[in-house]
This record gives structure tokens, sequence and C-alpha cells, in this order.
């Protein structure tokens, strides 16, 4: 189509992609533009050809936007074709980028139209992000994030993306920044999959991440990459919750099962405990929370400010940890200050947060002054002694 015919044209056209994306445009809606997807790809063609006879009318590039993303939607929901969906995606994207730059959008929409901009942008860039880790292109899914920080499915696959060019490259830090990226998601995500999409990424960040982070903690012992068995378990169990698809359930019921009997045959009818400690720093009680980790010692792994409902302290002469058996989760900081560590204290036997560089501490509770020695035992913290909680 050299020439599109005039603006009444284009404005008819307009109107039908619109009348349809009022009809097709919710994903869960897509499976009802089967008998007219043929008639949608044709108004797609039109659509290009007007955007390209008309490259200064943002709304031609919206109006293309919404037609590629009808499809997007199509060939993930009702027709899985990873060549299409990741054509239409990006071709869709390009529309809303090229609309967001116009001073249409600028000037002329109010909050709530933004944001229905700002969705159709996340969840286009959301199928790319897909495709791309299907394909195994781990760089490009990552990527993405950049461009998509708020978006939990880019952010879903980000964090898997993250994890396996950890694993292929032995870079520690990709690892890291993997299982952060996953509580990201994880501290976030609430609302449950309605869609085949949403099923698809929320199984694959959960099945993958907790599969590489087990493996990742194998490969490179000493890393303090494996997470504490509680944290799987309370993970598989949301995710369940989460999906809506029978197979994706029951393949995640199956891993739940393996670490639930794992975590039988040790013998622990308990696997986690807290604390209290104070803030060096702001003065403040908080509780640090140990998991029984994968490998069966006890993992730091978070500090709350609220002891949660049904928990109470342990006391840390009954406790069953041994500094010496103890190590920080890569997750693990004071929830006032940011401190990574915590020190004991030798004279009241009670814990300050610690930032894991000086040499010396005192206590927020009872003001003593020590040097700080890790791994210690309890008696060897006789005499006002301060230890290191990094156990390692």
């Amino acid at each position: 189509m050299s020439a599109v015919r005039g603006s009444e044209f284009c404005k008819n056209h307009i109107k039908k992609v619109g009348d349809l994306a009022n009809r097709f445009m919710a994903p869960q809606n897509a499976v009802h533009m089967m008998p007219y997807v043929s008639e949608v790809e044709s108004l797609y063609k039109t659509s290009a050809a007007i955007c390209e006879d008309y490259p200064d009318v943002p709304a031609y590039a919206f109006s293309a936007g919404e037609n590629a993303l009808m499809l997007a939607n199509y060939y993930v929901e009702v027709d899985l074709r990873p060549v299409e969906l990741s054509k239409y995606a990006l071709e869709a994207y390009g529309y809303f980028e090229k609309y967001q730059r116009s001073d249409e959008f600028n000037k002329g929409l109010d909050k709530e139209e933004k944001d229905v901009l700002g969705s159709f942008c996340w969840r286009s860039l959301a199928y790319v992000a897909y495709v791309a880790y299907s394909e195994k292109r781990y760089e490009d899914t990552r990527t993405l994030l950049n461009k998509s920080e708020v978006n939990l499915y880019v952010l879903a696959l980000g964090a898997c993306a993250q994890l396996r060019m950890g694993r292929e490259t032995k870079d520690i830090e990709k690892i890291r920044t993997g299982i952060a990226l996953f509580e990201s998601l994880d501290d976030n995500l609430d609302a449950p999959a309605k869609t085949k999409f949403q099923n698809m990424v929320f199984f694959t960040a959960y099945h993958d991440c907790i599969s590489m982070m087990e493996q990742n903690a194998e490969e490179f012992p000493g890393c303090n990459l494996c997470w504490e068995k509680s944290r799987i378990v309370s993970c598989l169990q949301k995710a369940i919750g989460l999906l809506d698809n029978k197979p994706f359930i029951l393949s995640l019921q199956n891993m739940l099962d393996q670490y639930t009997k794992t975590k039988e045959t040790t013998g622990t009818t308990e696997n986690l405990f807290f604390w209290e400690a104070q803030c060096g720093t702001a003065k403040q009680t908080f509780y640090p929370r140990f998991d029984l980790g994968a490998d069966d010692s006890w993992v730091l792994t978070y500090g709350v400010k609220e002891l949660p409902t049904g928990q109470q302290v342990s006391s840390a002469e009954n406790s069953r940890l041994e500094l010496s058996k103890m190590r920080n989760g890569p997750q693990y900081k004071c929830p006032w200050c940011g401190n990574k560590e915590l020190a004991w204290c030798g004279s009241c036997g009670k814990m300050t947060c610690y930032n894991g560089v000086d040499r010396h501490s005192v206590c927020s509770y009872c003001g003593e002054r020590g040097r700080i020695k890790g791994g210690l035992s309890r008696k060897e913290m006789k005499g006002s002694i301060i230890a290191s909680g990094s156990g390692q």
C-alpha cells in the first residue's frame, strides 16, 4: 500500500481497530478473537502502512500498537507461536514507545490513560522476554529489565536469566543478583494468575529459580547460595496457590513433596526460630530469623521489625544454634540500618547488628566493648568478647 487514501479512510480504520480492541485487548479475551484473526492481521498491515505514510500523526502509531498487541495476545494465549509472538510484541512496543514520545501523550492524556498505555508497553516487553528466555537468549532477557523494572513478568524471567548466566559463566555476583531479583518478585507477587501467559511465566520463575539455586549451592559450596528449606517450601506453596494450570501445579507439588520429605528425613521438627537483637545505630529492637538450610546448617535469613504472629523469641542459651555451625544468607540485613551481620556479647549474651568491617563493637544492651572474633562457641565468648555472626 504505497499511499493511504486520505484522512477519512484513516479515521474509519482507527475506529475499526478501536472497536476490536474494546473486545479483544484483554489477554483473557483473546480466545474470542479466533474467528477474526485474519481480519485483525489484515487490519494490522493497513495500520503499518498508515504509520509509514503519516509518521507525524501519533494517533496512528497508537492504533497500530493496539492492533499488534491484540495479535500478540492471541499468539500467546490461544495459539502459542514464538516467532509471531515476538514479532508482534516487538512491533507493538515500538509503536507505543513512539506514541509516548509525542506531545499528544505528554499533554493530552490524564494519568489513568497514561497508566493504560504503560501497561500495554510492559505486556509487550514481557512477551518478548518470554520468547527470549525460551530460546535461551538469556542476555536479551536480562537486558529487557532495564526498560521495565516494575514489570513483574519481566522481573521473573530476568531472575531466571541472571541465574542461568551466572551458572554458565561461574559468575557468583550474577547468581546473587538472580536470587535478589527472584526474592523481589516473590515479595511483591500476590495476585493469582488468570491467563495462560501468567501461568507460564510464574511457573517458569518458581520452578527454574528454585532448581537453579539448589544446583548453584552444590556447584559453588561455601558461597552462601543455597536457600533455607523453609523458604523453598513457602515459595512453592505460594506458587501453587497462585497458579491456575493443573500440569504446572502438579509439577510444583512434586517439588514441594521432595523438599518436605527431605526435611522430615533429617529428624528436624522445628526448622526456624527467632532471636531478639538491637540495631546499634537506631537503638531499636528487631528479630533475626534463623532457618534450617538445605545443607542442614542454620542460616541467618531475615531481620524483621516485628515478631510474626504465633512466633516466640528463642533464648540464646537454649537455642539449637552454635556459632561455628551458622552462616548468613545473602539476603540478610538489619531492618533499621542495613548492616549485614550480627555480633553476640560475651558478657550479657545478647545481639547487636554489626557492619562486618570494624574490629571492635559495642553491645547495644549492656554497653560492653569487645574485639570481634568469628565462629566462636559460647565458652569462648566469655569475658566480654563480641563475636561476629558471619560464620565464615
